[in-house]
């Protein structure tokens, strides 16, 4: 159990950790490329900055978590939990969240090109001005989402619920 630890600026590159909690963990600034982190808890957790490039994090949970500028290129998220998590100014590009739970995130000027989206929950998201070039969101659950002043060029929608959906002023 890591809650609590207080590891800025760690480098932890590389580290197997499957089902670790690090529940309320400052890892402000941690470089944590090329994890293996399934099923790992980081909630509450204070991520901001953090290098998460090309690690992994099924199933993991990222509840009410600060991720604010992390760099998540590459990064396999597939059925992990973000609700309420903030993830602004994020890098996301190639990012696989399949199946995620974004419920009522904040990605407000996140980066993320030809990130997959595909059967997320994204209910309620905060998009403001992101860049989701390419990015893929078919099957989603966009409801209530905003996406004012966006770029979702390329994006891909198919089957997506968007009930009350804002794409004010976005770029489609």
């Amino acid at each position: 159990d890591l809650s609590r630890v207080r590891a800025q600026g760690a480098y932890l590159a590389g580290t197997v950790a499957r089902r670790a909690i690090w529940r309320q963990a400052r890892l402000f600034r941690a470089v944590l490329d090329g994890c293996e982190m399934a099923r790992a808890d980081f909630t509450e957790a204070d991520l901001r900055h953090a290098h998460l490039e090309g690690s992994r994090f099924e199933k993991a949970t990222f509840r009410s978590t600060r991720l604010s500028c992390g760099n998540f290129k590459g990064a396999f998220l597939r059925n992990a939990d973000f609700t309420g998590a903030t993830l602004t100014g994020a890098m996301l590009s190639d990012s696989d969240f399949i199946g995620a739970v974004l419920t009522g995130v904040n990605l407000a000027r996140a980066v993320g090109v030809a990130a997959d989206f595909s059967g997320a929950d994204l209910t309620g998201v905060d998009a403001r001005q992101a860049y989701l070039r390419g990015s893929r969101f078919s099957g989603a659950d966009l409801a209530g989402a905003r996406f004012l002043e966006a770029d979702l060029r390329e994006a891909d929608f198919e089957g997506a619920e968007l009930e009350g959906a804002d794409f004010r002023r976005a770029r489609l």
